[in-house]
């Protein structure tokens, strides 16, 4: 049997997260998850977690997710890294996919989350 995948969340949301990993369940996977909603805590989790996939809201407290997304590639480039995000224009959407994100999902769409992972 595989290893679970380790899934890191950068969600300042306890149910959004919830409701992501209700939806990874429904696809199939197995995972371990660790959830942060800050800047040092994301850095910290990138080297002690190491993550083999990202999932990040856009609104964070204290930093939004281009930044998380810098991070993550900065440190971990070829970890895919998907927002999943209630508040994503079509601009928002392109910048995104042009700093390195692997993919964006709605949270009204998260059907696609299962796949997409």
């Amino acid at each position: 049997m595989s290893e679970p995948l380790r899934l890191l969340l950068v969600e300042d949301s306890p149910v959004d997260a919830e409701l992501n990993e209700r939806e990874l369940r429904k696809a199939g996977l197995a995972f371990v998850t660790t959830r942060v909603e800050e800047e040092a805590a994301l850095v910290a989790a990138l080297e002690d977690f190491r993550p083999d996939l990202i999932l990040a809201d856009y609104h964070l407290p204290g930093f939004d997710g281009l930044r998380a997304l810098a991070i993550c590639r900065e440190r971990m480039p070829a970890t895919p890294f998907i927002f999943v995000t209630g508040a994503m224009g079509e601009e928002l959407a392109v910048e995104s996919i042009k700093a390195g994100a692997t993919d964006y999902i709605l949270k009204d769409r998260l059907a696609r989350l299962g796949p997409a992972a």
